[in-house]
């Protein structure tokens, strides 16, 4: 192991562990150990304790930072700045809310500077990126919902330093952002979807390309991408960016080679920083979000092994560009778009060493390998997501986004919004046809699951290697198995959701399912879609009877998220009365409801 693969190992360790005392203790005395008995690992040993005491300390720093628990729930002043993209959502006549981040530069309550997400019903005003802000809020430290096969939402705060979230109470002063990058990248959105309009695909795609303006994706939009394998498009990121840097690198070298005679550097190496200014320029569009960053310095990394001729082999080059994230951020091992990212990339580069460069192949192992993965995160998997990928990404890398690009920032150049938007519509209309013939598999019901639909998609992909193809499908088991074990006749399990204010309840037999209660809905979602969905998908049985108490939303409201999942006859609510007068919870099916 070289020093710097321990390094990046012993930080991703420091950030997904917590060791105790007694543990540092004994990986001290089993070190010392390791390096008097063997000298040649002294510095891989090193490097993977160092890594692992700074991962820790930025854990823990980033904990310290969270809202402090004296100040929960209290009405505090903040003073600060609207980072990204603030998001406006009706919640019916005359009521809206408005959903952003706000960076807080100084508050008499709370030293330090902190992020926070807010939530502002009904603001006297429009919001927008960079605006200057001074508020009362009320807070709440980070929290995640501790449900299986949903997202931790804490976890995901504190590795975007999200320190509390919470709403707005009042208005104190209100500065509008006059210049800057938040109202450059507001005025190009809107310019874009001003001219193509949001009525048609194109309106709500090209500015998620231009300037990760997201806004106006529908739930469908989402749906459908998660249901194709294509999700990913949307997200400026190491695909997109390499794509820009790449471009402007080969057209400059292109442009110099004629010239070159008797420099001192090679055109390659000279078309290095415009390719450079490129990659932070279309970051800076994309408002520097953290997977914009990483796809920057990978492209740095790239870049500045050309300027200096050096020959890294592919992996060594990978390995430093995730150094160069997780040195200055270890906490980035904890966001999922890290291991997406970098776990694409890794594969890439496997199967180029074993010599498979096939397009169709390689679109394999991305859609259905890293798609079972992702599957496993999201609850979304269709069988088509390969060929979707396969027309879907050179149509977008290849055309889409270079023409889009081209006409936002070419003078005069509007035009090939037309044409980029016309490739998109296309597209989309292709999307909507796979959909609606496409199987949609269950996601595994396990990370173990999910790892083993991932290798044996590599090692199909790969040329034959010392392993017999015959066991490879041995490694679909895992997926097939459900979630939970087989219970005895007579057992069951009660499973409690934590919906928040509300209730949502399963019973699991032998052979029945029973839900009492869906969980809460708010504007814009539900409990129903967010955490009983999900869990339902990796039990691979179906749904026998819900029961629904009452009618108030916080028991009910999770119902909309469910369709498709609920039987057709099997769902009461005490709220309906049956033609005889009798509750309808009371009526139910021929037949035994639970066995």
């Amino acid at each position: 192991m070289s020093g710097m693969a321990a390094l990046a190992a012993g930080i991703v360790l420091g950030v997904l562990g917590t060791p105790g005392p007694g543990w540092w203790g004994g990986g001290a005395l089993l070190i010392g150990m390791m390096l008097w008995r063997w000298p040649q690992w002294r510095l891989p040993m090193m490097c993977l304790l160092a890594g692992m005491v700074w991962g820790n300390v930025a854990v823990q720093r980033g904990l310290a930072g969270w809202l402090p628990v004296a100040l929960a729930g209290a009405d505090i002043t903040v003073t600060g700045t609207v980072q990204d993209l603030p998001v406006r959502q009706s919640l019916g006549p005359g009521r809206e809310r408005w959903r952003f981040v706000l960076r807080v530069e100084s508050s008499p309550h709370w030293p330090g500077q902190h992020l926070v997400r807010l939530n502002w019903y009904d603001a006297p005003q429009p919001l927008a990126a960079g605006d200057h802000l001074q508020l009362r809020v009320r807070l709440q430290a980070p929290r995640g919902q501790v449900n299986e096969g949903s997202s931790d939402s804490a976890r995901l705060d504190l590795a975007r330093g999200i320190d509390a979230a919470g709403t707005v109470r009042a208005l104190i002063e209100h500065q509008p952002a006059s210049a800057g990058l938040g109202p450059l990248r507001e005025a190009i959105g809107q310019r874009l979807t001003g001219t193509l309009g949001q009525t048609r695909p194109a309106g709500r795609v090209l500015p998620a390309l231009v300037t990760a303006d997201r806004r106006a994706l529908t739930d469908g939009d989402w749906q459908l991408l998660q249901q194709t394998g294509t999700a990913h498009l949307m997200a400026i990121s190491g695909l997109h960016i390499t794509l820009v840097a790449g471009m402007v690198w080969w057209l400059v070298r292109v442009a110099l080679t004629p010239w070159a005679g008797g420099w001192r550097l090679t055109p390659a190496q000279w078309a290095v920083w415009p390719a450079l200014l490129a990659a932070v320029g279309y970051a800076a569009l994309a408002g520097f979000a953290l997977p914009t960053q990483r796809a920057c310095l990978m492209s740095l990394v790239a870049l500045l092994a050309i300027r200096w001729r050096l020959r890294w082999r592919t992996g060594t080059a990978l390995l430093c560009a995730a150094l160069m994230v997780l040195l200055p951020d270890p906490l980035a091992a904890l966001d999922n778009g890290f291991w997406l990212s970098f776990g694409a990339v890794a594969m890439l580069v496997w199967l180029a060493q074993g010599g498979e460069t096939s397009l169709w192949r390689v679109q394999w192992v991305l859609s259905f390998g890293l798609g079972a993965f992702s599957a496993w995160l999201f609850s979304a998997w269709g069988l088509a997501a390969p060929l979707a990928n396969l027309v879907a990404v050179p149509l977008f890398s290849l055309w889409v986004v270079p023409l889009t690009l081209a006409g936002t920032l070419v003078p005069g150049a509007q035009a090939l919004w037309w044409g980029a938007a016309l490739l998109v519509d296309l597209c989309w209309q292709g999307l909507a046809y796979l959909a609606a013939w496409q199987p949609l598999l269950p996601p595994p019901a396990s990370l173990a699951a999910a790892l083993a639909v991932l290798l044996a998609c590599l090692l199909v992909c790969r040329p034959p290697g010392p392993w017999p193809r015959w066991w490879v499908p041995l490694l679909l088991l895992p997926w097939c198995w459900p979630a939970g074990p087989q219970l005895a006749e007579g057992d069951f399990d009660l499973v409690v959701f934590d919906v928040g204010q509300g209730q949502a309840l399963a019973i699991r037999t032998r052979q029945q399912l029973v839900l009492y209660d869906l969980g809460p809905g708010w504007a814009g979602g539900n409990a129903g879609e967010r955490v009983l969905r999900p869990w339902l998908l990796k039990q691979r049985r179906p749904v026998t009877l819900a029961f629904i108490s009452h009618g108030d939303s916080d028991h009910a409201g999770g119902l909309p998220g469910l369709d498709g999942l609920l039987p057709a006859r099997g769902v009461y609510s005490s709220a309906q009365q049956a033609p005889d007068g009798t509750c309808a919870a009371c009526v139910g099916n021929t037949g035994h409801w639970m066995e």
